[in-house]
């Protein structure tokens, strides 16, 4: 029951493996490299996200919060999907966090 699910990547990988799947919850691709932010709009169903503090998974989920909040896209309650890396293993997305908005 997400209705938001965010990627957080480096390079893009796992936003274009996603965007194959044609998935009816919204995502949203964040990145501190302004190339892969530029890529994401190609792929379909995810929506580029820049300035997103992405090394730093709590204020993550704040800006996320924030701005979900600010375009009406989450409301108290909402369930959101985080997908990272915690770079244990390269080139990897291996950690899934759900968080409920504040």
């Amino acid at each position: 029951n997400a209705k938001l699910i965010v990627i957080a990547t480096k390079g893009g990988g796992t936003a274009r493996i996603k965007a194959k799947f044609r998935s009816p919850i919204p995502v949203v691709g964040v990145s501190d490299n302004e190339a892969t932010l530029q890529r994401m709009t190609l792929f379909w169903g995810i929506l580029p996200l820049p300035g997103a503090p992405v090394g730093d998974g709590p204020k993550l989920r704040e800006f996320i919060d924030n701005w979900g909040r600010a375009t009406g896209a989450l409301v108290k309650g909402d369930r959101v999907v985080y997908v990272t890396g915690s770079e244990v293993i390269a080139h990897a997305h291996n950690v899934v966090v759900v968080q409920e908005v504040q």
